[in-house]
C-alpha cells in the first residue's frame, strides 16, 4: 500500500514525486514511456521562467516562489537547470502582454526596465520591432532545460526511497472512498492517495476532465542566424512577442547553433494525444517563419530542426490543481494552457502540502474546477 501514486512523470509528476518522496512518503511513480521522452509537453531542451507575469497577478506568488525554488534546488544538488538570460514582453504600449506585464511588477515591486524599440534594439541588436511597440525587460527571467529538471526529480525520488515504473500504462482507477486501486500494464496498485499530472492523457484516463481539457498540437523551430553573437544567451533575453501575425515565445542559442520560436496556438489544431502527427509540414514551418523574417536580424530560412510537442487547454487557459469532485484523495493537475513548466517546482511542493499536510500556503483559487461548473 503506498501513500501516494503519481501519473505521469513529466515537469508536474515529477517534482510532485520529489517532493512527496523527500517527506519520507511512501510513493510510485508511473510514466507510459521512458523518463525524459518527447512524446508530451516536458521536452524541447528549454522552457521560460519570467516573474512579470501578465496572465493575471495571482500567478506572481507561485512563480517568485518557483524560481526560488529552482535555484535551490542547483545549489543542492550541483546541477544545472536554470539558464539566466532576462525575459522581455513586448507588444504594442495597449496590449494585454504589456499592461499585464507592468501590473505584475509594479504590484509585487519586481526589478524591471521598459524599452521602446529603438532602445531595445540598441541593448539587444537581435530585435527589430517596429517603432510603436514596447517591451518590458526583467533580469531575472530565462530558461529551464526541462530534460535535466526531470531527470534530477525522477533520481532523487528514488534515491528517496520511491518507486517508478517506466513504460508502464495505467488503464485505469477506481476508488472506495478510502482506497484507490490503479490498474496498469504492470498489474494493480493500491493507494491512500491518487495525484493525476498525465498532461494531454488526462482527459483520457478521466472522461469527465475531457470537458475542460484540450490537447493542442504546437510545433517548435530552431532558424540558424546570419550573425549569431546577436542571439547568444548574454545578448538575447527569451520574449512572448504579441504581434498582428500572433503570439510568440523564443529562446537564445543553446544547445543547437540557432534560435528557438513557437507561437501560441500555433495552427490551433486539437489532437488525440495517441494519434498526434508528428511529421513537420511546409505550413508549420511557414507560421514560424514568418516573424523571424520581420521582427529580427536575419535567419536562414530553413529551420535547422523542428519538434512536434501538445499544450493541454483549458477554456480560459488557467491551470487545473483541485481535488477531483467527489473524491477528496484523488487530486488533477493539469490543463497547464502552455505557460506551466516553470511553475513545476512549486507545484510539486503544494501538492506534497496538500497531500501530507493538508493544506498549503497558496491560494489556489483561480485554478478550481469550479469555475467551469458556474459557467
Amino acid at each position: 500500500m503506498y501513500d501516494c501514486i503519481v501519473i505521469g512523470l513529466g515537469g508536474m509528476g515529477s517534482a510532485s514525486l520529489f517532493e512527496l518522496s523527500s517527506k519520507g512518503q511512501n510513493v510510485l511513480g508511473i510514466e507510459q514511456f521512458d523518463i525524459g521522452h518527447d512524446k508530451g509537453s516536458s521536452h524541447g531542451l528549454s522552457r521560460i521562467i519570467r516573474l512579470a507575469y501578465w496572465e493575471g497577478i495571482e500567478y506572481v506568488p507561485l512563480v517568485l516562489r518557483a524560481h526560488d525554488r529552482w535555484i535551490e534546488l542547483e545549489k543542492t544538488y550541483n546541477e544545472k537547470l536554470l539558464n539566466i538570460t532576462g525575459a522581455l514582453d513586448i507588444g504594442l504600449e495597449s496590449s494585454e502582454t504589456i499592461s499585464g506585464s507592468l501590473k505584475a511588477c509594479r504590484e509585487f515591486d519586481i526589478p524591471h526596465e521598459i524599452f521602446t524599440s529603438t532602445e531595445l534594439s540598441k541593448k539587444f541588436p537581435a530585435y527589430l520591432l517596429p517603432e510603436e511597440y514596447s517591451s518590458v525587460f526583467q533580469k531575472d527571467g530565462g530558461f529551464l532545460v526541462p530534460e535535466s529538471c526531470i531527470n534530477l526529480y525522477v533520481n532523487e525520488s528514488i534515491n528517496n526511497g520511491a518507486d517508478v515504473k517506466q513504460n508502464c500504462k495505467v488503464l485505469g482507477w477506481e476508488s472506495d472512498g478510502n482506497i484507490v486501486t490503479v490498474s496498469t500494464s504492470d498489474g494493480n496498485f493500491k493507494t491512500k492517495k491518487l495525484v493525476i499530472t498525465a498532461g494531454a492523457w488526462t482527459g483520457i484516463l478521466q472522461d469527465e476532465m475531457s470537458r475542460f481539457l484540450t490537447p493542442e498540437r504546437q510545433v517548435v523551430s530552431w532558424f540558424k542566424p546570419e550573425s549569431p553573437e546577436y542571439y547568444n544567451i548574454d545578448q538575447f533575453p527569451v520574449f512572448n512577442m504579441e504581434v498582428p501575425e500572433g503570439r510568440y515565445y523564443g529562446f537564445p542559442i543553446h544547445h543547437y547553433e540557432g534560435i528557438k520560436i513557437g507561437r501560441y496556438g500555433h495552427l490551433n489544431e486539437n489532437i488525440n494525444p495517441d494519434s498526434i502527427s508528428r511529421e513537420i509540414t511546409d505550413l508549420d514551418i511557414i507560421t514560424l517563419r514568418v516573424p523571424m523574417e520581420k521582427y529580427f536580424q536575419p535567419t536562414n530560412p530553413e529551420p535547422l530542426f523542428s519538434q512536434v510537442c501538445m499544450f493541454t487547454n483549458t477554456p480560459d487557459e488557467h491551470f487545473v490543481l483541485d481535488y477531483l469532485p467527489g473524491n477528496d484523495n484523488v487530486f488533477i493537475a493539469s490543463g497547464f494552457s502552455g505557460h506551466g513548466f516553470k511553475f513545476a517546482s512549486v507545484i510539486g511542493e503544494l501538492i506534497s502540502d496538500l497531500m501530507v499536510d493538508g493544506g498549503t500556503e497558496f491560494d489556489l483559487g483561480l485554478f478550481s474546477l469550479d469555475r467551469f461548473n458556474s459557467k
